[in-house]
C-alpha cells in the first residue's frame, strides 16, 4: 500500500518502490484496516523537507512549488494506470493552514527563541487520506460491482422518530451526533427524535 502514495499530494514524475512484506504474530501496534498510506505520507514528507533543507528553502516553500496543481485533476500520480486523484487543492489548504498558523510569525519568534538559546520546532505536514474502499474505478476493475463508498439509510415510523442506519462505526469521534444533527437538520426534526444504529 505505501508503495503507491509514496509521492504524496507531489508532482512527482518518477517514482519507484521496493516493498518487502514481513509475518509475525508480535508487533507492537496495531493494525487500522489496510494500513499503509500513512507511511507513505512520510516518505514523502521526509523526502520533502530534505530537499528543502539541502536547498535551504522554506519547507513550505517547497510544498508550494511541488503540490499537483488543480489544474492537473483528475490526477495519475508518477503515470499510475489504477491510482487517480479526483480532485484537490493542496495550495489552497496549505495557504489557509499558514494563514491560520501565522507561519511567518512564528518563523520569526522561532528565530527569536534560538537566539536566546531555545529551540522550538515548526512542522509542516501534506496528506490525502482516501476513505473507505475507494477509488471506485480501481474496485470496478477487480470486479467490485458497486462503488467504494459509504451510504446511509433513514426510516421514518408512525410516531414521526426517524433512525438513521450508517455503515461507519463510530470510534469516539462523535460520528453519532453528526449524524444525527445532519438528520435533524435535513428532516427539519428535534434531534431528540433521531436514532443513529
Amino acid at each position: 500500500m505505501a508503495g503507491s502514495y509514496g509521492t504524496g499530494n507531489y508532482k512527482i514524475e518518477n517514482f519507484e518502490a521496493v516493498a518487502k512484506v514481513v509475518l509475525t504474530n508480535t508487533v507492537p501496534v496495531d493494525a487500522y484496516r489496510g494500513y499503509g498510506r500513512p507511511e507513505a505520507a512520510y516518505i514523502a514528507e521526509r523526502t520533502i523537507e530534505a530537499v528543502a533543507r539541502h536547498l535551504g528553502f522554506d519547507p513550505v516553500a517547497v510544498r508550494r512549488i511541488n503540490f499537483v496543481p488543480r489544474s492537473d485533476f483528475p490526477y495519475r500520480p508518477y503515470g499510475s494506470r489504477s491510482v487517480i486523484y479526483d480532485t484537490g487543492n493542496y495550495q489552497g489548504c496549505l495557504d489557509k493552514a499558514v494563514a491560520a498558523f501565522d507561519y511567518a510569525g512564528r518563523r520569526e519568534e522561532q528565530q527569536r527563541l534560538r537566539t536566546a538559546g531555545r529551540y522550538r520546532g515548526i512542522g509542516v505536514a501534506a496528506y490525502t487520506e482516501m476513505c473507505g474502499m475507494a477509488p471506485s474505478r480501481r474496485l470496478a476493475a477487480n470486479g467490485f460491482d458497486r462503488g467504494g463508498w459509504e451510504s446511509a439509510r433513514i426510516a421514518i415510523d408512525a410516531s414521526g422518530r426517524a433512525t438513521l442506519y450508517s455503515g461507519s462505526m463510530s470510534q469516539g469521534h462523535g460520528h453519532a451526533t453528526v449524524l444525527a444533527q445532519i438528520a435533524a437538520d435535513v428532516l427539519q426534526m428535534p434531534l431528540e427524535n433521531i436514532d443513529v444504529v
